[in-house]
């Protein structure tokens, strides 16, 4: 599978066949973009995509530039804010040690990482 993050479109997903709109499929894209191509900072939406990485169980981890991290499980997506600990939510770099630890490397300058559950600030 090939991820590509957009900034307005959100994700889109080429399975080696086809290329799919996974953020318009899964319902949580920017109405205003489909319908006249306005990039919004609407909250909640996976939309503004500047980062993807896998985590070492194989999720697939989306950061957006205004509504915090996404995790995808192959199943279900879940929305990670500041309430779980991100320190802003612009996320700008995601990456996975040699040791299985996620980092997010984030807007305001800081990195956190990924507890399980949280997010904790590591700097």
């Amino acid at each position: 599978n090939l991820w590509i993050g957009n900034n307005g479109i959100g994700v889109l997903l080429f399975d080696g066949e086809m290329l799919i709109n996974f953020t318009q499929k899964h319902e949580v894209g920017n109405p205003d973009y489909y319908k006249d191509y306005r990039v919004s900072d609407r909250p909640g939406v996976l939309a503004r995509v500047f980062s993807i990485g896998e985590d070492a169980i194989g999720n697939i981890w989306f950061g957006t530039v205004d509504a915090g991290a996404w995790k995808y499980d192959g199943k279900k997506l879940t929305n990670y804010t500041t309430e779980d600990g991100l320190t802003s939510m612009e996320i700008m770099e995601i990456y996975l040690d040699k040791k299985g630890v996620l980092w997010f490397g984030m807007g305001d300058g800081s990195v956190c990482q990924f507890n399980g559950k949280t997010f904790d600030k590591i700097y």
